[in-house]
């Protein structure tokens, strides 16, 4: 149940999301005004729709698709601009618990990441904090967290990245740990790493041949990597799923090439971009801002999220 009834109201809305809300799942369209609310709730409201550390174009909000699926999909500020980033992590774990999306034990991960952000919050400088991810199909309303790892624990975080992912942190991580997501109902894991200067051999030893193939097919050419992230994901003892995340003009060329190339890609794999109109309706007209996440493990996928300029 929602513990609130507070949600956004259509006047306050950027309209990017007036556009896109209506093309959203239903639990997308009931839950991302309810978790905006806070982060509206600002005694600084002229910059309430840019100043947020979440994405590249410091819009609160990204959304994204997945080739293959109908399932909406965003990530978004819970607290107003305002607030410290130092204050975020617990923000957010009590808005979950007033809205019964977590109980008073919370999953093991998210109260290892509080944990270290109480020890560390005044001797380690903090970007962002925390923030929540939605997923919305008809399966229902599942929630990810998303915490900064801070910058003085990263090295440390490398052996906790090891010790969940079947000790995959041994065989070498490809960058520092900055981020992770916890799934807050299938016990899965997400971390996010920022590499130094790579070359297409890094990617393929740590993504598989498999993926580098997908990004040269998504390129049309032999790709070379520039800007690139990577994340690594699974469950506790699971061979993880490496994914890479790289701007979609990087990869794709210009705006009026990315979404024919998706498509053409993606229904040479047998996928379909069934999500994708909310993404179109949301930048129709506007410069906005797209990440690209391409992986091969153990099939085809790709996923794009876009933030308004």
């Amino acid at each position: 149940m929602i513990a609130t009834a507070e949600q956004v109201e259509p006047q306050q809305m950027h309209p990017a999301l007036a556009a896109a809300l209506p093309l959203l799942h239903p639990g997308a369209q009931r839950w991302l005004p309810r978790l905006l609310h806070p982060m509206l709730a600002t005694s600084w409201p002229s910059v309430a729709w840019r100043w947020s550390r979440l994405t590249p174009t410091w819009f609160p909000v990204e959304l994204s698709v997945a080739a293959g699926s109908a399932t909406s999909r965003y990530a978004c500020e819970v607290g107003p601009p305002e607030m410290p980033a130092s204050h975020r992590l617990a923000h957010t774990m009590r808005l979950l618990h007033d809205w019964g999306r977590i109980g008073d034990d919370a999953p093991a991960p998210l109260a290892a990441a509080a944990w270290r952000r109480r020890r560390s919050v005044h001797d380690s400088p903090m970007q962002w904090g925390a923030w929540i991810g939605g997923r919305h199909d008809d399966s229902g309303d599942r929630f990810k967290v998303y915490v900064e790892v801070p910058p003085g624990e990263r090295c440390e975080v490398v052996a906790e990245v090891g010790a969940w992912l079947a000790d995959r942190a041994g065989q070498g991580l490809p960058g520092t740990p900055t981020m992770m997501g916890i799934d807050l109902s299938g016990g899965r894991c997400e971390w996010y790493l920022e590499p130094g200067r790579i070359d297409r051999d890094d990617v393929r030893r740590f993504a598989g041949p498999a993926t580098l193939a997908l990004l040269d097919e998504l390129a049309g050419r032999a790709w070379y990597p520039t800007d690139t992230a990577f994340s690594l994901a699974g469950r506790r003892g699971e061979q993880p799923v490496a994914t890479v995340i790289v701007g979609a003009n990087r990869l794709l060329g210009d705006d009026s090439k990315v979404a024919e190339r998706l498509r053409l890609v993606a229904d040479r794999h047998g996928l379909h971009w069934g999500a994708y109109d909310a993404l179109r309706v949301a930048s129709a007209g506007r410069r906005a801002h797209c990440l690209l996440a391409v992986s091969a493990q153990p099939e085809p996928a790709m996923c794009i999220g876009l933030c308004p300029a």
